[in-house]
């Protein structure tokens, strides 16, 4: 058989072109699969943001719903300067219940001086008197004053025969400063 250049010419071209043809192939193989990546990434990150959306947006409706409440969480806490009015409250429990109420003891500690703490503490020793249905009143209201308190050493004692009831208990109200504000601002 016999070789003519034609030939040999057509079959260089041949595989030239598809020397080509398989590089082109391999190159736009590459780009595509990079692009791919690319809008994987592009769609993650956009489903990411949408997340982030729908969160920021639930937190502002939260803020929203509680800003009545974290305004009102200062009046739990008693300014340092306005211990006296706790002590007036706690001796108003008496008239209230029918019961003598006294304070035979109160101390504080200010804000800032309990370790990990921005709150100070005030405790007072409080002693009730009378009948049992006025005592345990007495206690009761003591526990619901309104501030963020806590009742302990709680003790009831009969006085004897016809003198009534006694209650001792301790109460222990936090301090804030009075120059700062408990309530977050937005």
């Amino acid at each position: 058989m016999k070789h003519t250049p034609h030939h040999t010419v057509l079959l260089i071209l041949a595989v030239s072109v598809t020397i080509l043809v398989g590089a082109v192939y391999g190159y736009m193989h590459y780009v595509v699969k990079i692009s791919i990546t690319r809008a994987a990434t592009a769609r993650d990150i956009v489903a990411l943001e949408k997340a982030n959306k729908g969160r920021e947006q639930a937190v502002r409706a939260l803020h929203e719903r509680t800003a009545a409440d974290r305004a009102s969480l200062s009046n739990f806490f008693i300014p340092a300067d306005r211990v006296v009015e706790f002590i007036e409250a706690i001796e108003a429990l008496g008239p209230q219940t029918g019961s003598v109420v006294t304070l035979s003891s109160i101390d504080d500690i200010p804000p800032g001086q309990i370790e990990g703490s921005k709150y100070g503490l005030a405790r007072a020793r409080v002693e009730a008197r009378g009948s049992w249905s006025s005592v345990m009143r007495a206690l009761s209201l003591a526990e619901n004053l309104p501030y963020a308190i806590s009742v302990t050493d709680a003790r009831v004692d009969s006085g004897g025969k016809g003198s009534g009831w006694k209650a001792e208990f301790v109460l222990e109200v936090l301090l804030s400063d009075p120059l700062s504000s408990t309530a977050e601002t937005p």
